[in-house]
C-alpha cells in the first residue's frame, strides 16, 4: 500500500470537478449555450425567409445538419482559443499536465474523440435519413413536376349545435376561394368533391381521393368547449395518409371561426410550397366576419344553387343583400341565378347595380367583368375574351371555363364550347355539371350518338339528381324513342315531383303519343304553380295553347296566353 502524500489531492475523486472547472475557465460551457441559442434563432429566421426565395425543401434540413456537424469542432476551438479585446488568442496554460490523470492518457483522449465523432455522425445520419425522409414522404407526388391537386372538404360541425351546420360550409368555401387564386395549385370544385365522397365513410374519403388522383385533402372539425368553439384543421397527403400540417384554434366565437380562414390558407400554401409572393387575399374572410348574418345567407344560397333549388337560392341571396346592400359578390350570384332560370333582363339589372369600383378581389373582379359583357351587354364575343383572360391568370378555374364554354355556345362556336367542356372533363372527371352541359349541347346540336356517353356518365355520378334523368329524357325524345323518354322523365319526377323541366318534357311526349288529356293536365300544373320560373311558365302556356288550338278551342287558347300577360311583359 502506498502512503498518501500530504498536500496532494486525490485526482480520481476530484477529476469531475477539475473537468468542469477547466471547461468553465476556458468558457466552453458559455460558448455551447450561446451556440445553441444562436442556432435556434438562425433556424427560425431560415424557416421564415427561405420560402421567399423559393428555396428547395431540403435547404432547411441541410442547415440543421451543418449546425449539428459544426457543433463538436466549435467546442474544440472554444477549448483551444479565447476571444479577447486584442483578438483571438490561444488559451494560456493549455497543458496536458493540468488535465485530470484519466484524461492525460493518449488512448483515453483518442477514445473520447472517436466517441464524439461517432455520436455526431449518428446524429447527422438520424436527421438526414429520418427527418428528411419523412418530409419527402409527405410531399412526394407520383410526378413531382405536376401541379398538386387539393380538395377542401366541408368542415364537420361536431359542436352539437345544428345552427352552426352552415359554418363548416362557409369556412370551406372561403378556403377554397383563397387557394383558387394560386396558379400553382389545382383546387377541386365542390361538386366534384361531393361526387367523389358520395356514400363514403369518413375513413374511406382519403382512399377515394387518392383513387381520384387528388394529392391533398384539407379537412377539419368545429368542436364545442366551455370557453368557446375549437376549430381543428389538417392537410392530409393522400399517398402516404400522413398529415402534412395540422392546427387547432380554441376559444373562438362563430365569427372567430371564419376569421381563422386566413391562417388555414397560409398553412395550406406553406405545406404545398406555393411561392411566397402569392399572398393570401383576406378581404373575403374579413367581409364575412364583419357581415356574419349576410354571409350565412350567402352560403345557404350557394348550397341551394348547387342543388338546382333556384327559388330558395334566390331568396337566400336576396336576404344577404337586404342585410348588406353592398355585398357585391352576392349580387353577382343573384344575377347568375336569374341567368340560369331564363330571366335575362333581371340578370342584367342585377349586374348594373355592381359599381365599377366595387371592392373585390382580382379574381372576383374578373368574373364580374366577364358577366357584364355576357349578361348585361349581351356580347358573348367580349365575354369570351374576358373569360380567357381570367383563365390565363387562374388556369384551373372550373367556373370560368364553364362560362367560357357557354359563351362560345351562345356565339355559335359550338365546337370550341365542346372543347372547353372536354378540358374540364379531364380536370374534373367527377363533376356532374360538366357532363350534363356536354350532353345537353350535343343533344341541341342533334349529335345524339355523341350525347349518350356524357349523359350516361352524368347519371352514373348523380343517380339521385332529377336533371340527369331529365336530360336523358330530352335525348330520347329528340331521337324519337318516346317510351324511353317517358321512363326517364318519370324517374326525374319520382325524385322531385315539381321538377318543371321534366313536367314539360313528359307533357310534350304525351301529346306526341296522343294522350292529350295527361299532356294538358301536366301543362296546367306547370302554369298554375306559383313557384314555376317565368321562362318555364311561358313555355308551358304556349304548349297548352297549341294543343287547344289543335282541338279547335281557340277562345280557351287565347285565354291561356292572356293569363301570362304579366310574364310576357316582364
Amino acid at each position: 500500500m502506498h502512503a498518501e502524500q500530504p498536500g496532494m489531492p486525490d485526482e480520481d475523486n476530484n477529476s469531475n470537478n477539475s473537468i468542469l472547472a477547466e471547461f468553465l475557465r476556458r468558457k466552453v460551457v458559455q460558448f455551447a449555450v450561446g451556440y445553441v441559442v444562436i442556432a435556434w434563432l438562425l433556424l427560425q429566421v431560415a424557416d421564415l425567409v427561405l420560402p421567399a426565395y423559393n428555396a428547395p425543401e431540403w435547404t432547411l434540413q441541410a442547415i440543421i445538419t451543418i449546425l449539428i456537424v459544426a457543433f463538436p469542432p466549435s467546442l474544440i476551438l472554444a477549448w483551444l482559443y479565447n476571444i479577447t479585446p486584442e483578438g483571438v488568442e490561444l488559451t494560456r496554460d493549455n497543458r496536458v499536465s493540468r488535465l485530470p490523470a484519466k484524461l492525460r492518457n493518449g488512448w483515453v483522449r483518442f477514445g473520447l474523440a472517436t466517441t464524439t465523432i461517432a455520436a455526431t455522425g449518428i446524429a447527422v445520419w438520424s436527421v438526414w435519413h429520418t427527418y428528411l425522409q419523412e418530409q419527402r414522404a409527405w410531399l412526394q407526388f407520383v410526378d413531382e413536376d405536376r401541379t398538386p391537386v387539393i380538395a377542401v372538404a366541408t368542415v364537420s360541425n361536431l359542436s352539437g349545435d345544428p345552427d352552426l351546420d352552415w359554418l363548416g360550409d362557409g369556412v370551406s368555401n372561403l378556403v377554397r376561394d383563397r387557394l383558387a387564386q394560386s396558379r400553382h395549385v389545382i383546387v377541386v370544385s365542390r361538386p366534384r368533391w361531393q361526387a367523389i365522397i358520395r356514400d363514403a365513410s369518413a375513413d374511406d374519403r382519403i382512399t377515394r381521393a387518392k383513387a381520384a388522383n387528388i394529392d391533398f385533402v384539407i379537412s377539419g372539425e368545429i368542436l364545442s368547449a366551455p370557453d368557446g368553439l375549437i376549430l381543428t384543421t389538417r392537410i392530409t397527403n393522400t399517398r402516404s395518409g400522413a398529415d402534412v400540417k395540422s392546427e387547432a384554434d380554441d376559444e373562438l366565437s362563430p365569427e372567430g371561426v371564419l376569421r381563422s380562414v386566413y391562417g388555414i390558407s397560409i398553412m395550406a400554401k406553406q405545406a404545398l410550397k406555393v411561392p411566397y409572393e402569392e399572398q393570401v387575399d383576406s378581404f373575403a374572410a374579413d367581409f364575412a366576419v364583419s357581415n356574419f348574418a349576410a354571409y350565412r345567407a350567402y352560403v345557404s344560397g350557394l348550397r341551394f344553387f348547387l342543388n338546382f333549388d333556384y327559388e330558395q337560392a334566390e331568396q337566400s341571396m336576396r336576404a344577404a343583400l337586404e342585410l348588406v346592400p353592398d355585398f357585391h359578390v352576392a349580387r353577382y350570384r343573384m344575377a347568375m341565378i336569374y341567368w340560369v332560370i331564363g330571366e335575362r333582363d333581371r340578370a342584367a339589372v342585377a349586374m348594373r347595380m355592381i359599381p365599377a369600383d366595387a371592392p373585390l378581389s382580382e379574381r372576383e373582379r374578373g368574373y364580374v367583368a366577364a358577366a357584364n359583357a355576357f349578361i348585361r351587354d349581351n356580347d358573348p364575343a367580349a365575354a369570351i375574351d374576358l373569360y380567357k383572360a381570367l383563365l390565363d391568370q387562374f388556369p384551373y378555374e372550373v367556373e370560368a371555363r364553364q362560362y367560357l364554354a357557354e359563351a362560345y355556345f351562345h356565339d355559335y362556336q359550338e365546337d370550341l364550347a365542346l372543347r372547353e367542356l372536354r378540358i374540364l372533363a379531364e380536370q374534373e372527371p367527377e363533376n356532374q355539371f360538366v357532363w350534363g352541359s356536354m350532353g345537353a349541347y350535343l343533344t341541341i346540336l342533334g349529335r345524339h350518338d355523341e350525347a349518350m356517353a356524357p349523359l350516361n356518365r352524368y347519371l352514373e355520378i348523380a343517380p339521385d339528381e332529377p336533371n340527369a334523368h331529365n336530360l336523358m329524357g330530352d335525348l330520347h325524345r329528340e331521337m324519337g324513342q318516346f317510351d324511353e323518354a317517358t321512363r326517364y322523365f318519370g324517374q326525374a319526377l319520382e325524385i322531385e315531383p315539381d321538377f318543371t323541366l321534366a313536367q314539360l318534357g313528359l307533357a310534350e311526349v304525351k301529346a306526341v303519343l296522343g294522350d292529350m288529356s295527361e299532356a294538358k293536365e301536366r301543362l296546367n300544373a306547370v302554369i298554375q304553380n306559383d313557384s314555376t320560373e317565368v321562362e318555364d311558365k311561358i313555355t308551358g302556356a304556349f304548349d297548352l295553347a297549341w294543343i287547344l288550338r289543335a282541338e279547335g278551342r281557340f277562345a280557351e287558347s287565347s285565354h291561356v296566353i292572356a293569363s301570362i300577360a304579366d310574364e310576357l311583359q316582364a
